[in-house]
Parts: structure tokens; sequence; C-alpha cells
């Protein structure tokens, strides 16, 4: 029975790891987002540039 209370902090513990990492995962998450959005502009802005290097402007 003792060993029941001795493995209770352990699963805690274990927790608490499993939900920080997937915290963490959100967080790369949100980054990722962020960079992506940056992308798109940096595509959108490369592809007026073409645009205009076609027409001859």
């Amino acid at each position: 029975m003792y060993w029941l209370l001795a493995a209770v902090p352990v699963f805690i513990y274990w927790v608490f790891q499993n939900d920080r990492s997937h915290n963490r995962t959100i967080r790369e998450c949100y980054e990722l987002r962020e960079e992506l959005k940056e992308l798109r502009q940096r595509v959108a802005s490369l592809e007026i540039d073409l645009e205009r290097v076609q027409s001859g402007r």
C-alpha cells in the first residue's frame, strides 16, 4: 500500500511534464503561424515585383 503513496508524486510530476511540453508545442504553433504570415507577405511582395518586371516597368 505504501508503494501507492510513493507513486502519487511521480504521477503528478509526469502529468506536469507532459502539460509543459504540450504548452511549448502550442507556443511553437503560434510562432510558426506568425512566421507563415510574414512569409505570405513576402511572397505577395515578390509576386508584385515579378508582375512589374514582366510588364516592363
